[in-house]
């Protein structure tokens, strides 16, 4: 582990967060490659979060723990899992082993419990849109860690099969970019090119790789192994180049330049370490020239911790962009206080120039850049004024745990505007409608000729109307017209008032009630949206004035046909459990509850259950609490 990456964050960090990292090539800093992902997820941890990582052990040094072929381990805190891959080469993953990865993390991703948020690579293309669903179906934040832009078009060329794909890829790309909710974006031509892509800008975080400050420190008189192991080179001025050998990077021209160094200054050393597609031809470019070996070295890419001791030893460090560059390279040198050569037309070159933290090469005859290069070497306090500012970018605007507190500063924002609760509850409250309209259209459709018959057969023994209408109260206890079956008679005393609802109760009328089909009319009010197929039974106005503040709550949701209440309550025995079991759905509002509340209710009316609505058999609300309060005044 490295121990500048444990640097807790500064600010207050919630340490319930969990946090899932998708990153194909994590590295700790033991082996080549970029410790992006690592870095900040180290500092995370420190920070108090939770973070798990699937990645592959492309790169690793230990494969460890294999168990069904996933490395499972812990890291600086991190709990890594691990697709096991064959051993890396060079720079990248194979497009197959990129594709085993993007189907086993969309398998294992589903199986980590508590996520908070994910931040998911964009390589491979075919993750983000699964990783999205994940995000959606967690209803937590998507976060896309966007490092390269490859290009749309395939070379010039190529089969017509081949063109094809990389449209389709084109087309899978732009879907893909519309569903993170934030962009980390390793460079300023990565923004750029994803504002192409249609992404605003306000989606868009520049999160540069930064300057590691405590990883290149390096004290005065610590012994230096690169010197140990090339021990010819030290006392050499040595330029030092860092990186990925790739054909949209120039490094023909470094080597052009140690032919032309050989002839004005002998002594000067170049050294290009790293690895990439053009390594080979660089290597015999430079042999057929006379140089390598002599003042060029090609040396293996270095693990990461071993970096600081070769840019300690060197005297610049050159800075040679490509497409998309994140410039890794670059922000070491600036944190191992060293100058900076840049090439070309770059911001690179713009910023080491406009800071004093380095030089631009002009563009010309190697020659002519090789003379140039030898009077920056002669200039030692420029050379140290240099090296000190680079110092200063690197401790202030690029210090690697500033860019990380954004980071983490920009996913617990995300977390805390959109809290995952309330997006499930707006989201089972919107499946819910759905459900409630689609099953009404239909029952009201099939069950019409029932009504009709129950109708005839209602008038028939309990007398008309056949449908009666009730005032009840609904959401935000607004009144609306309730439809319902007749299960009462209109049998009257000899005064002419009506009796009990005992004495006009058939077996007919109880029938209708055990079974709910008095209740089937309320599917026209789950229809219009003045009731759900679930939730809590409306009740009457007059019970109103008579709810404490937390029995209100009940009409925070639409009522139901049937509810929590109708399954679970018919041993309560007073109207306050009725009311207890109605607040608990509404805490516990989902889709899921209201299927499994349907599919009871239907098991108790195959088994010839009542449904009926609960403290029916109970006196009146409003009167038991009329009592109460008149027994309060006496």
């Amino acid at each position: 582990m490295i121990d500048s990456a444990s640097a807790p964050l500064p600010g207050p960090a919630n340490p319930s967060l969990h946090l899932l990292f998708l990153d194909p090539t994590f590295h700790d800093g033991s082996s080549p490659g970029s410790t992006r992902t690592f870095d900040l997820t180290a500092r995370l941890v420190a920070s108090g979060h939770r973070v798990t990582v699937l990645t592959t052990t492309w790169g690793w040094t230990t494969t460890d723990a294999v168990r069904g072929g996933t490395i499972a381990g812990t890291l600086a805190g991190i709990a890594v899992r691990a697709k096991r891959v064959a051993p890396g080469i060079g720079w990248s993953l194979s497009a197959a082993d990129l594709n085993r990865y993007a189907r086993w993390a969309a398998i294992r991703m589903w199986g980590i419990p508590e996520v908070d948020a994910v931040v998911a690579a964009t390589e491979p293309h075919g993750l983000l849109p699964v990783a999205a669903a994940f995000a959606w179906w967690r209803a937590i934040p998507l976060i896309a860690d966007v490092r390269e832009i490859a290009p749309d078009a395939p070379p010039a060329g190529a089969p017509r099969g081949e063109r094809l794909m990389a449209l389709l890829a084109r087309w899978g790309r732009r879907a893909a970019l519309i569903l993170p909710r934030r962009f980390f974006a390793a460079s300023q031509a990565v923004m750029t090119s994803l504002s192409t892509e249609g992404v605003s800008a306000e989606r868009q975080i520049q999160t540069v790789l930064g300057c590691d400050t405590r990883l290149f420190a390096f004290p005065a008189g610590r012994d230096n192994a690169f010197l140990r192991e090339f021990p010819d080179l030290a006392g050499r001025p040595l330029l030092v180049f860092a990186g990925r050998f790739t054909a949209d990077r120039d490094l023909v021209a470094v080597v052009n330049l140690a032919a032309a160094l050989r002839e004005w200054a002998p002594d000067i050393a170049v050294i290009l370490c790293g690895d990439g597609p053009t390594r080979s031809a660089l290597m015999e470019h430079a042999r057929s020239i006379g140089v390598f070996d002599s003042t060029l070295r090609i040396i293996a890419p270095l693990a990461r911790h071993a970096l600081p001791d070769l840019l300690a030893a060197a005297t610049m460090v050159l800075s040679v962009p490509r497409r998309n560059d994140t410039a890794g390279g670059f922000f070491d040198a600036l944190a191992a206080g060293r100058p900076v050569l840049a090439f070309g037309d770059s911001w690179q070159r713009s910023l080491v120039e406009s800071r004093g933290a380095g030089f631009g090469l002009p563009a010309g005859e190697p020659r002519a850049v090789a003379r140039e290069i030898v009077e920056i070497l002669r200039d030692a306090d420029g050379l140290r004024r240099a090296g000190q500012q680079a110092a200063a970018l690197a401790a202030s605007r690029f210090n690697l745990d500033r860019i990380a507190g954004e980071q983490r500063t920009t996913i617990e924002s995300l977390i805390a505007d959109a809290p995952r609760a309330e997006i499930l509850r707006r989201r089972a409250l919107r499946a819910k409608r759905i459900m409630d309209v689609l099953v009404s259209v239909v029952g009201l459709i099939v069950l019409s000729p029932v009504l009709l018959g129950l109708a005839i057969a209602i008038a028939i023994k309990l007398g008309r109307p056949a449908f009666v209408i009730e005032e009840r109260i609904g959401l935000k206890g607004r009144p609306f017209k309730c439809f319902r079956l007749r299960t009462l008679t209109d049998a009257e005393d000899a005064a002419g008032v009506l009796l009990p609802d005992e004495a006009r109760t058939t077996s007919f009328g109880r029938f209708l009630r055990k079974s709910g089909l008095d209740v089937l009319p309320e599917l026209i009010n789950v229809f219009t949206g003045t009731m759900s197929l679930v939730g809590p039974r409306p009740l009457p106005p007059a019970y109103v004035p008579h709810y404490t503040p937390a029995q209100r709550r009940r009409h925070d949701v639409r009522p139901g046909m049937t509810g929590l209440s109708q399954v679970d309550g018919h041993d309560v025995s007073t109207w306050e459990e009725i009311f207890a079991l109605d607040l608990a759905y509404v805490d516990r509002l989902s889709f899921g509850l209201d299927c499994k509340i349907i599919l009871r209710t239907v098991l108790i009316l195959m088994r010839g259950g009542n449904i009926s609505t609960p403290g029916r058999n109970l006196p009146a609300f409003d009167e038991i609490m009329a009592r109460r309060e008149g027994a309060e005044d006496v």
